[in-house]
């Protein structure tokens, strides 16, 4: 069993599955971190959450997936960069953050009616809208690609919000303080130029707000 309270501002912890969940669904990516063959490795990745599990996936031949379920014990993070605190200080600059570590054995979906109901849950989770105008997948396809789950009953929250903190420090009335957010937003679509032109799809044009 993994501890997941971390060493340093133990305030800023939490194993609420709601708020993990919450955060997980606005955060694009993630690292899987593994041990194979005596050696670590971490490989960034995309991911969905589908009946409260983890779910990355790839090729049915993709050594990366053979490596994580040969580990068994993986460990997952995420990190959402929310701004730059800007102190009087160099040492009292910092930054807010959203982050997520997880840890568990991974399992493959073996199922396939499960694997494709997950493939589903990872194409809407970044572009919701559009199974539905896809062609359907085949049964070759399925069967072509592995999906594998990761538990979330073993996921810890840490972050940072607000401002600097106050000190008496004098240069605090000679530096201006304060919180530069960051955010990370879509273009303009570009659209495929083998096509012929067509208007962009209402469940496109919704990622740009």
């Amino acid at each position: 069993m993994a501890n997941l309270t971390p060493s340093r501002l133990p305030a800023r912890n939490t194993t609420e599955l709601k708020a993990i969940l919450e955060v997980l669904e606005q955060t694009p990516f993630c690292t899987v971190s593994y041990v194979h063959d005596g050696q670590p490795y971490a490989l960034p990745t995309g991911f969905c959450v589908y009946e409260h599990e983890l779910i990355i996936h790839g090729s049915i031949k993709s050594h990366f997936l053979e490596a994580v379920l040969a580990a068994g014990d993986v460990c997952v993070t995420t990190f959402l960069f929310d701004g730059l605190i800007l102190a009087a200080s160099a040492f009292n600059h910092s930054v807010n953050y959203r982050s997520v570590a997880i840890f568990g054995q991974a399992r493959e979906l073996t199922d396939p009616d499960q694997k494709a109901a997950s493939l589903q849950a990872f194409t809407e989770r970044y572009v919701p809208g559009r199974w539905p105008h896809l062609r359907p997948m085949t049964k070759g396809e399925v069967q072509a690609t592995r999906a594998v789950a990761i538990p979330l009953d073993q996921a810890s929250l840490k972050q940072r919000s607000g401002g600097p903190g106050t000190t008496q420090d004098p240069w605090s009335e000679k530096v201006w303080m304060g919180v530069v957010p960051s955010r990370q937003v879509f273009g303009e679509p570009i659209p495929f130029e083998g096509q012929e032109p067509r208007e962009v799809p209402e469940h496109v044009k919704r990622l740009l707000k």
